[in-house]
């Protein structure tokens, strides 16, 4: 299978260079040049919580403009940046190539459609995979990983068949040691991701911890359990039946899981770049004032990264 990965900083790029080793061909696009000519020039190299060091060798570039067609498209850019990373790849998009957008947040699937992708032709998904982008062509990874238990969830439009695709795509991931299930309810791995992810990557942020740590504090759980009901009462509203305690022991087991890694929205906080709390908590607060549902914890976190990203001097 062939798989363009654009946004390949940390996690795009450990998703794709597993892929590669595993067989796929695989190119990697992202914006930062030296991370993309380091790549090229010597591989990825992926280290491990225990010591290892593996490099892997996917193709590199920072031309999205010379990416040939693809079976698979997936989008790892932040939020905000989707319909531009999505409109510089648009060479890769072929009449049956699949779109999976693996983003935070919600909305990422309607920007790829906005960019100008067929709508029955485009996933979002989740995925536990951990990485950390260390210097060009070096990323750490997390538990999930190494041990190879991590899973990752794609979900179809509604009204679409399983295509066959899906069943390679699986056996690409079992190939690179990754778990995928291309489940057929969107919305359901959509909101169920926002819960695991709007929810630790927000609190995180702000408190600038790791996630092992936000697991055991007492106090930060108890923050954490507000801002997931707030997200359940939202999601009913909007149409989204989601099963409680299935959600809430899934994202505990991943934040077990990945134990003391950083989640992105923390890293870009403490590296003074621009955040997707809009696309997470900002997205519950506008979602509960359209349907009169109050969101008192998931406003006072949001804010509290905007003022932390409005504090910073102008670049």
């Amino acid at each position: 299978m062939r798989f363009v990965v654009v946004g390949a900083g940390a996690m795009g790029a450990t998703i794709g260079g597993l892929l590669a080793r595993g067989g796929a061909d695989v190119t990697l696009v992202d914006i930062n040049r030296d991370h993309m000519q380091a790549i090229a020039a010597r591989g990825l190299t992926i280290r491990h919580g225990d010591g290892v060091e593996e490099t892997v060798h996917p193709h590199a570039t920072s031309d999205p403009g010379s990416v040939a067609a693809a079976d698979v498209v997936l989008v790892m850019t932040k939020s905000w940046a989707t319909s531009d990373a999505v409109g510089s790849v648009m060479t890769a998009v072929a009449d049956d190539t699949w779109v999976v957008s693996a983003q935070n947040g919600l909305g990422a699937h309607a920007r790829i459609i906005a960019g100008g992708v067929a709508p029955d032709r485009v996933m979002g998904g989740t995925t536990t995979v951990g990485a950390t982008y260390i210097s060009p062509g070096i990323v750490s990874v997390s538990g999930t990983v190494t041990e190879e238990t991590s899973l990752t969830q794609f979900g179809l439009p509604v009204g679409v068949a399983r295509p066959p695709i899906a069943d390679a795509m699986e056996a690409a991931f079992a190939d690179a040691g990754l778990t995928l299930e291309v489940d057929p309810d969107l919305d359901q791995v959509l909101w169920t991701k926002l819960c695991m992810a709007g929810t630790a990557g927000c609190l995180t942020a702000a408190a600038q911890i790791t996630i092992g740590d936000m697991f055991v504090s007492p106090e930060l759980m108890r923050t954490w359990q507000a801002m997931f009901e707030e997200m359940l009462a939202v999601g009913a509203a909007e149409g989204i039946a989601l099963d409680a305690d299935s959600v809430a022991a899934h994202a505990h087991r991943t934040y077990q899981s990945v134990g003391r890694h950083w989640a992105s929205m923390a890293v870009d906080v403490r590296e003074q770049r621009q955040t997707e709390v809009d696309a997470m908590c900002g997205e519950i607060s506008a979602m509960g004032r359209r349907h009169g549902i109050p969101t008192p914890i998931n406003d006072t976190i949001g804010a509290m990264i905007k003022a932390i990203e409005a504090s910073w001097p102008v670049s």
